[in-house]
């Protein structure tokens, strides 16, 4: 199962420029843990960047997260 995700997340990074969040990651593919996935794709030799970004919600919270984007065309 877990190949599965990882195999997704590759398609999905070549696929799109923007990226992938964890929370797409879950509302798409249902991968609860992104970060293992790309740790696993950058041990096959990936190129994957992380970006920071953060958002705020309706209460004022503000909350950072992770957005994974393939470097090169892998």
């Amino acid at each position: 199962m877990r190949r599965n995700y990882i195999n997704k997340i590759y398609a999905h990074l070549k696929r799109y420029k923007k990226g992938i969040t964890p929370r797409q990651a879950w509302e798409r593919y249902g991968c609860y843990r992104l970060s293992s996935c790309i740790c696993d794709l950058r041990k096959r030799g990936v190129d994957i960047a992380t970006i920071m970004e953060n958002e705020t919600d309706a209460d004022g919270r503000t909350y950072d997260y992770a957005r994974y984007v393939l470097k090169k065309n892998g």
